[in-house]
């Protein structure tokens, strides 16, 4: 990981592959873990308004072929515009929960 740029989905994978072989994570992991997602998390955000955009181009299209009400959400939502727009905000969710836990855990494994 050294060589490669870090990225938000690097380190999510990375910390993936810790718990996944049962590795313990020091609290000085959790912490740097949480500081990078939160320099990166900018990023993701900008990549959000821009998915977030799109999607709402694409319903304005719909919404222009005549579809209303909830057929027009219905269409809207399964189309991959509006589903990459929520896969960034479910994305960003939950590096806002782990840096949250991350800080919690950090915290009790320094009682400990």
């Amino acid at each position: 990981m050294d060589s490669e740029k870090r990225t938000t989905e690097s380190i999510l994978a990375k910390l993936k592959e810790l718990v996944e072989s049962k590795h313990i994570i020091s609290p000085e992991e959790w912490i740097d873990a949480a500081v990078f997602l939160g320099i990166l998390k900018h990023d993701e955000n900008n990549k959000r308004l821009s998915l977030e955009i799109i999607a709402k181009k694409k319903r304005k299209e719909l919404k222009d072929t005549g579809l209303k009400g909830t057929g027009l959400d219905t269409e809207w939502e399964i189309t991959e515009e509006w589903q990459n727009w929520q896969r960034q905000e479910n994305l960003i969710e939950d590096i806002v929960d782990f840096i949250r836990i991350a800080k919690k855990e950090a915290d009790i494994r320094k009682i400990m």
